[in-house]
């Protein structure tokens, strides 16, 4: 059984020296406001001075070595492989599709094949459809994933991580295969694509997957652990959309189709579960604790429709909690944003074709990989957290702005690249959390 980090498990490995639950919590606060001394300071409080680069070697090592990470990287590896390889070609398909069904257009090139100004207006249209459904799938999905996450955290406290993340990867193979189907029948509506997408808000694997890597990394090592698995899926995301200057966009799909299945079944085999029973009984016992006295059915019934309410009621735990909560919320806004009605923009106003989205894909993959797994340990050690999160909002702005101003694809290419910066945020958040629920 993997080894559980937290505040009542003091189980360490060769490499790390053993620091009191007090210790931790202030160095935590210090590392997060900068006041008491810079994040430098932390670490040589933590490890020593002479032992930096032995903690290196020692992460890199104890990530490898440990049960449960390899096996998460791969998997995010595979799955952004897949959503990577269909990321340009699902605008291409629905407008299309939108466009044929809903404003009578009949021409035998597909919409995208036109210049701008050769476009037909009812493939403007159509496009326009495709915005307004990409939106509200992205809306339903992340409305979904915000009233269910704290819930489906608290039951993977208990029950383990493994199921629920199965159960994620499972509900994401719906959204590809009803892309598919609508590939092979000519008048198939765009609906069961979104639809499903939108459903598989329920479920976010990729938070139970970090809380995964939160059970069997220590304190200090779990932003960058989040870091290589962000640099895992940036790798997939690098190079899938090439395939689509090479396949037909039916080809792309199977193959997106194909890989999902097949992450899913090693999912499945070589998964470990990485909580333990003691972790989970303690959970189990501490919920217990808190439940208020139920005296009859409807009480139960009323306790377990509110339990969703409830567990979202740990966003207002403290100042810490809300004011993270809210930087999550308004960086997820623009970031969803972005990658639900960018490529949209981009075809329809810059005339991006398959290679430009290809290319694209590529500097945000090839740099969020350099951010993640090169410069964000560095910058943690240098200026902290809470300058690492304040910069990567500035260059969200800066790039955001770019992408508003943008005449040229050359502008586009270089505001991707500042785009990287800004996943720097995300890991911040997880680990501040993290540390904060495990108190």
């Amino acid at each position: 059984m993997p080894p559980q980090y937290n505040q009542h498990d003091n189980t360490t490995s060769d490499d790390i020296t053993p620091i009191s639950g007090e210790d931790r919590r202030r160095n935590y606060i210090t590392h997060l406001s900068m006041d008491d001394g810079s994040a430098r300071d932390i670490k040589a409080n933590l490890l020593g001075d002479d032992n930096v680069t032995h903690s290196q070697s020692a992460f890199i090592r104890h990530f490898i070595k440990t049960n449960g990470p390899p096996q998460i990287i791969t998997l995010c590896l595979i799955i952004a492989l897949a959503l990577g390889s269909t990321i340009g070609v699902v605008p291409a398909v629905v407008e299309d599709r939108y466009a044929r069904l809903h404003h009578g257009y009949s021409g035998d090139t597909p919409c995208l094949e036109y210049a701008k100004v050769d476009r037909p207006h009812e493939c403007e249209l159509g496009n326009n459809d495709a915005q307004n459904s990409a939106a509200l799938a992205s809306f339903v999905s992340n409305t979904l994933t915000f009233c269910t996450s704290s819930l489906m955290g608290s039951i993977s406290d208990e029950k383990g991580r493994k199921g629920i993340m199965l159960i994620g990867i499972g509900m994401s193979l719906c959204a590809p295969f009803f892309l598919v189907m609508m590939q092979v029948f000519e008048n198939m509506s765009p609906f069961p694509y979104y639809a499903s997408h939108a459903i598989s808000g329920l479920v976010s694997w990729m938070t139970i997957s970090l809380s995964s890597l939160s059970d069997v990394m220590p304190p200090q090592w779990r932003a960058p652990s989040f870091g290589l698995v962000l640099a895992g899926f940036s790798l997939g995301f690098a190079f899938s959309p090439i395939l689509a200057v090479f396949l037909s966009h039916l080809g792309v799909s199977i193959f997106a189709l194909s890989i999902l299945v097949a992450g899913f079944i090693m999912a499945c085999l070589s998964l470990p579960e990485t909580l333990s029973k003691e972790a989970g009984e303690k959970a189990r016992l501490k919920r217990l604790s808190e439940r208020p006295t139920m005296m009859t059915q409807s009480d139960v019934i009323k306790y377990n429709l509110l339990r969703p309410m409830r567990e979202l009621m740990i966003l207002n735990r403290n100042r810490l909690f809300r004011l993270l909560s809210a930087l999550a919320f308004f960086s997820g806004c623009i970031s969803t944003a972005d990658h639900t009605l960018l490529l949209y923009y981009l075809q329809d106003v810059v005339e991006f074709n398959d290679k430009d989205v290809a290319t694209l894909f590529m500097i945000i993959g090839v740099m969020g990989m350099v951010v993640q797994a090169v410069l964000l340990k560095p910058l943690n050690s240098v200026i902290g957290e809470r300058r690492v999160i304040i910069i990567a909002f500035l260059v969200g702005a800066a790039h955001n702005y770019m992408y508003g101003i943008a005449k040229r694809k050359s502008t586009i290419f270089i505001a991707a690249t500042l785009a990287s910066l800004t996943g720097m945020s995300f890991q911040q958040y997880q680990q501040s959390n993290q540390t904060m629920c495990k108190r």
